[in-house]
């Protein structure tokens, strides 16, 4: 099972500002209140291995970078699949393992329960918020199981980000071959009255989309036409997806 534990009022305070954020930010339909929310939650309780040792993440000392999300553990709220949810002080995910993990001690622990979605504070900047989510159709080598950041949620058009780190090894002259971890993103378009899924590619290419979706080629070229637009920054891409969708409201 999954820790829970809060080692001071200040981050009780966060955490429930956190959970205020999500509610207010992704429209969340569950009752978000300290009541309803602390009265789902074990306070305490640990995953260990068949021999009692606590089980370490996929990391690995000969290999440049992090296989995690975040360089730095933050507080998190995770949703799972029966409707319970779980908040810790220190959460993180591996893009490596596709695993959430979360770290007590400094020992870090899987948490191998059915995860529906998770949000994560971005350590870096603490006024945006990661969110994580599986359960869309399956498509290419993706299933249900397969965790997508959300970019934007619309009612009709959902941007979707599958981010992986791989293991790869670079061959300098002269030296030894290095390892390291090499982050891949590919993006998706989930349409939810349709439970459609349309593959973008690793790069947004608008001529594709506008193919990919044409119910929206009038629309994406009215909005480049009227705007500057770098489909590289995720920034300009919520808000060209932000604009399709208040459209069709």
């Amino acid at each position: 099972m999954v820790i829970l534990y809060l080692k001071n009022t200040n981050i009780m305070n966060k955490l429930i500002l956190f959970i205020f954020i999500l509610s207010s930010k992704f429209g969340y339909s569950q009752n978000a209140s300290t009541e309803h929310f602390w009265g789902t939650v074990p306070k305490y309780s640990e995953i260990l291995d068949f021999s009692g040792k606590p089980i370490p993440i996929g990391d690995n000392g000969n290999i440049n970078g992090s296989p995690l999300l975040q360089e730095k553990w933050s507080l998190g709220l995770i949703s799972l699949t029966n409707g319970v949810k779980y908040a810790d002080s220190s959460l993180n995910y591996s893009l490596f393992d596709d695993k959430l993990f979360l770290k007590k001690n400094d020992n870090t622990y899987p948490i191998n329960l059915p995860v529906k979605e998770f949000s994560l504070l971005n350590s870096k900047d603490t006024a945006k918020i990661y969110l994580f989510q599986s359960g869309y159709p399956a498509i290419n080598d993706k299933n249900s199981l397969t965790f997508y950041e959300v970019l934007f949620a619309g009612n009709f058009l959902k941007l979707l980000k599958w981010e992986h780190k791989k293991i790869v090894e670079n061959s300098n002259y002269g030296s030894a071959s290095q390892k390291e971890y090499s982050l891949i993103n590919e993006y998706f378009v989930f349409m939810p009255k349709s439970n459609r899924m349309v593959d973008l590619g690793m790069k947004v290419n608008l001529n594709e989309l506008r193919k990919t979706v044409p119910e929206y080629e009038k629309d994406i070229s009215s909005y480049i036409s009227s705007h500057k637009l770098n489909t590289k920054r995720d920034e300009d891409l919520i808000q060209l997806f932000y604009f399709l969708d208040s459209g069709k409201q």
